[in-house]
């Protein structure tokens, strides 16, 4: 038998075929099969994350200009909207995959059925949030105590006006969600661009040109907010990913019952993060308007520079709702992992930039020589914590993914406890900064990048290692066999050869996938909804329809077998995985290896049968 440094021939290999093998070798070092997906949904994504921020530190330096207090009390403002608005971000985090698991499945009905019970919810909580925020304006801002009574006045009247684009903030969350699930980064795109445009000039006019100062800024991101909501919205109905009639449809208690069981503990968790961010806020408030502004300073700069990378984030989620919903978890886990690495190479460099442009990119928002000064000197804190920041990203992405959103919350929320004692001792000791207080903010990065890479690639409980594989994957380090002959079967994340059993056991969980509503819970937080037992009429007949195709095709994959299950020896991974995934997705299919070699998961269900 010849060896591994030999060809097919069995001699040793001239130099023209070793220099390709290196090369071959050092090319899949930097490039992965995953990479023209991620990026051909990560760049529209990045596009139209950055037009908003960039919109907003326009806004702000507009406003930091006209004064520290005006940009002090903008902070403040923006600060409360923000927290009344992210604590309903679970729209966009159940919504995806939701609609990513009925996409991934031909179910236009049911994609149509999420978005609209999403649209109804967000309705019903932005009406109620901003009529209480109109309302308390003054009631939030006494709460931040600013000691300068001009920057309570413009942060109350900031808060009165922006508070009216909630509603339009959490139908984007919704239809965001949609358009994510299947796949969709254009549209937002197109919309946020139309937005932007809406904003810059409503901007110049009201700020500048009708002299309206603070109220101008939140008057014209309100009306941009409300341009973006119908334009997603109208496109919705255009592709018909919404139908009318479910539009009109108010949605029943079961179809509510899976946002709120989850959905109270994600907005737990975005209370609990948004709330060390307003009391690491108010603190700087009690410093002075000086640091506000150095604070919303870096703020801006943040917000801009984590986009970046964010943009895989968003793309991750897509795929990886996707590989899940299919059954596929080698890949999905895969996937992440390239997805990390790539977030954290950007991330690094974003912090480079950061830090090389922080002088030119300060005085973009303050002439102010103090905060000016305050800012320059968080920066390199700042710049050294984007990789870590970029890593805590994909982490969060592969939980909301996998519907593990009560697992998320509970890290985040362990996070903002330590935050909180972090911060209320450096307040009693005397050490209360704007240096102080991003310091503590950037633990949270830590937890959540922590939490995810053990939750995801090492515990039982991760939604993407193979059954029973979470207490092996501990050990695996110690153990030289699973670097030996024992591996060579297994690149598609089982052990040897794929028996039968373990592929009816992968078949059958593609089979409870078919209705899954991506609420598995691994928290206990609620029940989750997978399987018949939860089925209407309609849907229990063409579930046992489903069945009885697939009991059918049972002759035809021991046709198949040998391929099927890796019998001649196992093969490289990428030949495993694909192997595994047409295995699961469609178990008569003859497949050959370029069939899917583009990774893109084709539709299932009963109108796609072999």
């Amino acid at each position: 038998m010849p060896d591994s440094g030999s060809d097919w021939r069995g001699s040793a290999p001239t130099l023209g075929t070793a220099l390709k093998q290196q090369w071959r070798r050092a090319r899949s070092a930097f490039i992965s099969e995953y990479d023209a997906e991620l990026f051909s949904l990560a760049i529209p994504a990045l596009a139209s994350m950055l037009l908003d921020p960039i919109m907003n530190v326009i806004s702000a330096s507009m406003i930091g200009h006209l004064g520290t207090q005006q940009m002090a009390a903008v902070s403040l403002g923006s600060l409360a909207v923000s927290f009344a608005t992210f604590t309903f971000g679970f729209l966009v985090f159940l919504t995806t995959p939701k609609v990513a698991a009925a996409h991934v499945l031909g179910d236009k009905a049911r994609v149509s059925r999420h978005a609209a019970v999403g649209l109804w919810l967000a309705l019903a909580c932005g009406l109620a949030v901003t009529g209480g925020l109109v309302a308390f304006s003054d009631s939030v801002i006494s709460v931040l105590k600013p000691p300068e009574p001009q920057v309570a006045i413009y942060a109350s009247q900031f808060i009165r006006i922006r508070a009216w684009g909630i509603l339009s903030a959490l139908v984007s969350f919704v239809a965001a969600g949609t358009y994510r699930g299947v796949k969709d980064t254009v549209t937002p795109l197109q919309a946020a661009v139309v937005a932007t445009g809406s904003n810059f000039i409503l901007s110049v006019t009201l700020i500048y040109g009708l002299k309206l100062g603070v109220a101008g800024a939140a008057l014209a991101a309100t009306s941009a907010s409300w341009v973006s909501a119908g334009m997603l919205v109208w496109l919705l109905f255009k592709k018909k990913l919404l139908r009318p009639a479910d539009a009109a449809r108010r949605p029943a208690w079961e179809e509510v019952q899976p946002y709120v069981s989850q959905g109270f503990f994600l907005a737990f968790r975005m209370v609990a993060t948004f709330g060390i961010i307003m009391y690491a806020s108010a603190m700087c408030v009690r410093l002075g308007a000086a640091s506000q502004a150095a604070f919303e300073v870096i703020r801006q700069l943040w917000i801009l520079s984590i986009q970046l990378f964010e943009c895989l984030n968003v793309a991750t989620q897509s795929m990886a709702a996707g590989l899940l919903g299919s059954g596929d978890r080698a890949a999905a886990r895969a996937l992440l992992r390239r997805a990390t690495g790539l977030s954290v190479a950007v991330g690094a460099g974003v912090g480079a930039a950061l830090l090389v442009a922080r002088v030119p990119l300060v005085s973009i928002f303050t002439s102010d020589a103090v905060v000016a000064q305050m800012s320059l000197a968080i920066i390199p804190m700042i710049a050294l914590g984007m990789p870590i920041d970029a890593g805590a990203s994909i982490a969060d992405g592969g939980f909301i993914a996998a519907g593990r959103t009560n697992t998320l919350s509970a890290i985040q929320v362990c996070g903002s406890a330590a935050q909180f004692a972090v911060l209320s001792w450096a307040a009693a000791a005397g050490m209360a900064s704007t240096m102080t207080t991003w310091g503590v903010l950037k633990l949270m990065s830590v937890f959540r990048f922590a939490g995810g890479a053990y939750m995801h690639f090492y515990s039982s409980d991760s939604a993407y290692l193979p059954h029973n594989a979470g207490s092996d994957a501990t050990s695996s380090s110690s153990s030289s066999s699973d670097s030996s002959d024992s591996t060579a079967g297994s690149a598609d994340g089982l052990e040897g050869p794929v028996s039968a059993t373990v592929d009816e056991e992968e078949r059958e969980l593609w089979r409870q996938q078919l209705w899954a509503e991506a609420s598995q819970d691994v928290n206990g937080f609620g029940p989750p909804d997978l399987g018949p037992q939860h089925m209407s009429a309609a849907e229990m007949q063409q579930y046992h329809e489903q069945q009885q195709e697939l009991q059918q095709q049972q002759p035809l994959m021991h046709e198949h077998e040998q391929y099927v299950t890796g019998g001649g020896g196992g093969g490289d991974e990428a030949a495993a995985q694909l192997r595994r995934r047409a295995r699961v997705l469609d178990p008569s299919a003859k497949v050959e290896q370029p069939v899917l070699a583009s990774w893109e998961v084709p539709p299932v269900g009963p109108s796609h049968s072999a």
